[in-house]
């Protein structure tokens, strides 16, 4: 196992499987971390997860992290705050009860199961703002939300490299998604 000072040098010299090692190593506990800190889905877990981890890439890329200014910091912990900026700021973008409730509990997989008249109404204000969105995110919402495709059948369809790809787009088109309908509730 690479150290935290070894693990900057070598994702610095282009070494991707450094930032894998990152990645991987901490991923359980960041998960449980956010679990008991936010009320939110696992798929917004693993998206702070990830937008934490691309956050720390660019840090260091960019030299704004150095094994000097890490100090006696680990890179656990440097991730770990910066999950929790995130964490902080998806709560302050929700900055009413009524949102906040709305944007954690809501469940977009299942409009199904609440009443009629709440579902029709809500089911399609959210799809006019689907409909806004412009693409991709439009599609890849439809397609994933409406239509039951996989992320791989996604990714096929659309053209995307991988179903990796297709699901990262699909996460920052729920940020989108959850930040629109914020505003509407």
């Amino acid at each position: 196992m690479m150290s935290d000072k070894d693990i900057l040098r070598e994702i610095v010299a282009g070494n991707s499987e450094a930032f894998a090692e990152i990645y991987n190593r901490h991923i359980g506990e960041f998960v449980g971390f956010v679990r008991k800190h936010f009320r939110g889905s696992d798929e917004d877990i693993y998206d702070i997860y990830h937008d934490s981890c691309m956050a720390l890439y660019g840090n260091i890329l960019s030299r704004r992290l150095t094994a000097e200014a890490l100090g006696e910091v680990s890179l656990k912990t440097y991730l770990f705050r910066i999950g929790h900026n995130k964490m902080v700021d998806l709560y302050r973008r929700s900055n009413t009860a009524q949102r906040r409730a709305f944007l954690e509990n809501f469940d977009y997989t299942q409009w199904e199961s609440e009443g009629e008249e709440v579902l029709s109404e809500r089911e399609q204000r959210i799809r006019e703002v689907v409909s806004q969105m412009g693409e991709p995110c439009a599609t890849i919402l439809r397609m994933y939300y409406w239509q039951d495709k996989s992320m791989r059948e996604i990714a096929s369809a659309e053209g995307y490299s991988n179903a990796d790809t297709a699901k990262t787009l699909k996460s920052r088109c729920m940020a989108k998604l959850k930040a629109y309908v914020a505003h509407i509730i």
